[in-house]
């Protein structure tokens, strides 16, 4: 038993995870607008081999420091998926003095991602990415791509940490549905400039069954000439603000998977998928960091003629066993799993022939998840791979969202919640002005 909002009127009902035909729902009844299902992941055998790990080690201590700041709700696109604001006409933008107040009353603040609308649009934006750098403070780009790709445009924007760059793929009639254009050459326009200059970043996938749930692997391959991709992110569609395709098109993470397992012919599949994380988890566990179950790591390693999975160099995989046995131990306390591990899984690990990769590279790149995404510390060898279901008024699960590490900064007063708790904060904003 769990909780969950009615997707019509979204008052705070009842709801139960739920098998059903192989797969997992979220199920919830409104005793006004009836019953209500969601789909969170297609294949419900390894959904609770992965829980049963997740559920032990989770912990209820959110270490993150990384906050999302909207500049403005202007763009200069029409995208009609779009989430963010999209029902207030009126532009509203954050002074650099609202800025300057959140950081001087927010000590914590160690990266501020940086988005819209489209934070290009302010002409003051050196000045913004100026400002929290010299405070000592990681500002992050959240961009479409056409700004950057100009001549000149990046450079000005000193103490710049990382781009997360919107790329939904190299099909124009998906640009289109979703953005309301092609953007392909805007895109490796921008990427090229992102390249020269040698700026970690992370690209943003938007993902749905039937529109673009394809031509993943073709992404992937941009890691071999792009060096200074750091992540990826398979994002599903989420069912909020416009609401221009109907909840059916969401993915659930493992169906994201699914794409690069048959497009990579299991280079990348479920399976390894699940057994990375479970050593992630126990890394998490460690230093006491909670993640978001809707939300699945991967890594892969760029080599001369193309990539390859992290499970060819790091023998995760071999280790799955002792790893299930760290689980049961677990439960008595992390001095006897820690033991446990010491004693039988990390001698597997070193006994690799790749045991200096496995210190330099795989546990810096661990840091970065467990950093709250902070790509900019990730190698240039080493790529991760993030798959992430929607966590929109359909599939919300109020104990999901507990776990949320993310946090959104409200302009109106400058407070701040999950970001998952900001989805539906801004949900009920436009269902009060609708009704």
């Amino acid at each position: 038993m769990t909780r969950s909002v009615c997707p019509k009127c979204l008052k705070e009902i009842k709801a139960n995870v739920d098998e059903k035909d192989g797969s997992v729902y979220l199920t919830k009844k409104c005793n006004k607008h009836g019953s209500f299902s969601a789909k969170i992941f297609h294949d419900a055998k390894i959904y609770h081999e992965y829980m049963r790990f997740y559920n032990i080690l989770k912990v209820d201590k959110n270490l993150n420091d990384h906050y999302a700041l909207p500049l403005t709700n202007a763009c200069n696109l029409k995208c009609p998926i779009c989430f963010v604001d999209t029902h207030n006409k009126k532009e509203k933008v954050v002074s650099i003095k609202d800025i300057k107040k959140f950081i001087d009353d927010n000590p914590r603040v160690g990266k501020i991602n940086l988005f819209g609308g489209e934070p290009t649009t302010r002409k003051d934006l050196p000045k913004i990415v100026k400002y929290i750098a010299s405070r000592g403070i990681k500002p992050v780009l959240v961009t479409n791509g056409i700004k950057i790709g100009e001549p000149g445009y990046l450079e000005g924007l000193k103490g710049l940490d990382s781009v997360f760059l919107q790329f939904d793929g190299f099909n124009d009639k998906t640009d289109r549905m979703f953005r309301g254009k092609s953007l392909t050459a805007i895109r490796m326009r921008a990427l090229d400039r992102l390249q020269v200059l040698g700026i970690p970043t992370l690209l943003e996938v938007t993902c749905a069954k039937g529109i673009n749930d394809s031509g993943f692997a073709d992404i992937l391959d941009l890691v071999v000439d792009y060096p200074n991709i750091k992540a990826i992110s398979f994002r599903s569609y989420c069912y909020l603000g416009k609401k221009e395709f109907p909840a059916d098109v969401c993915m659930t993470p493992d169906e994201l998977i699914g794409v690069l397992e048959k497009e990579t012919d299991q280079k990348i599949s479920l399976r390894k998928v699940i057994d990375f994380e479970k050593m992630f988890m126990v890394a998490s566990d460690w230093f006491k960091i909670m993640n978001c179950s809707y939300m699945h790591f991967y890594m892969i390693t760029r080599e001369k003629d193309g990539w390859k999975p992290i499970n060819s160099l790091v023998p995760v995989h071999r280790v799955r066993n002792q790893l299930n046995r760290y689980l049961k131990l677990r439960k008595k306390g992390r001095i006897t799993s820690g033991l446990y591990f010491t004693a039988n899984i990390l001698p597997w690990l070193i006994s690799s022939k790749n045991i200096g990769f496995l210190f330099r590279e795989f546990f810096r790149n661990l840091e970065c998840l467990i950093d709250g995404k902070n790509y900019s510390l990730a190698d240039n060898r080493n790529v991760i791979i993030t798959f992430e279901g929607a966590c929109d008024i359909n599939t919300y699960d109020f104990e999901v969202a507990e776990k949320c590490r993310g946090y959104y900064v409200h302009t109106d007063d400058l407070s701040f919640s999950t970001t998952a708790e900001s989805n539906l904060k801004r949900e009920k904003s436009i269902h009060q002005e609708q009704t």
